[in-house]
């Protein structure tokens, strides 16, 4: 889940597993209004498009933190078609990443939900998939294309390292404190940014799913 922040030395504080908190899961649970639009999910049967990372095209990490792949659903899609998107990552150090800004394209135009938002969900060692914003094919000002594709592009622009510690809160009212986790950035990824892109099939005589605004 994205914590709307420009500032990415936010330290987190949040209650353990035992509190309800499922680890690995985002953490900036406050946010919740942000849900619906995380979790819109498309028609029933739409079969996700994937590109490998390696063989995208742009620009691979030289650091731990790689795109391996683009996954958009529907598999084709019309003018306005309502699309779910998700990017699969790779750690490839052993330190946890975190406060990840990214960038994404659509038919090359970027799409501005994304500034000054950075995803806080925990990428430990291997591979992660994040769910990033549904999108319009088409929209008011951004047409499709005249191709045959609608392009898709995501790139990772900055990311931290992760340092995570228990501390327990002071007791109040005679009680023990609670334990949290507490999440603080740990320096810079280097390698970024990380990109990769992903041709999706145009549907030219399919009806639409929705209306973009």
């Amino acid at each position: 889940m994205p914590f709307p922040t420009s500032d990415p030395a936010t330290t987190v504080r949040r209650r353990t597993v035992s509190q309800g908190v499922a680890p690995g899961r985002p953490v900036a649970a406050a946010f919740s209004w942000l849900l619906p639009l995380l979790l819109i999910a498309p028609s029933a049967g739409s079969a996700a498009q994937v590109a490998a990372g390696a063989q995208a095209e742009g620009e691979q990490s030289s650091g731990p933190l790689a795109v391996l792949a683009i996954e958009v659903e529907p598999a084709r899609v019309a003018a306005d078609t309502l699309c779910s998107l998700t990017v699969r990552l790779e750690n490839r150090g052993e330190r946890p990443i975190y406060a990840l800004a990214f960038e994404v394209l659509v038919g090359g135009a970027a799409l501005p939900v994304y500034r000054d938002q950075l995803f806080l969900q925990r990428i430990p060692s291997g591979e992660t998939s994040v769910e990033l914003f549904n999108f319009w094919s088409s929209e008011t000002g951004r047409p499709l294309p005249a191709g045959e594709h609608l392009e898709i592009e995501v790139a990772v622009l900055s990311a931290l390292f992760l340092d995570e510690s228990t501390e327990r809160e002071p007791a109040t009212d005679g009680g023990d404190g609670e334990e949290v986790e507490v999440w603080k950035p740990a320096g810079a990824v280097p390698g970024l940014p990380a990109r990769a892109t992903l041709r999706v099939p145009l549907d030219r005589g399919g009806e639409s799913s929705g209306g973009g605004g």
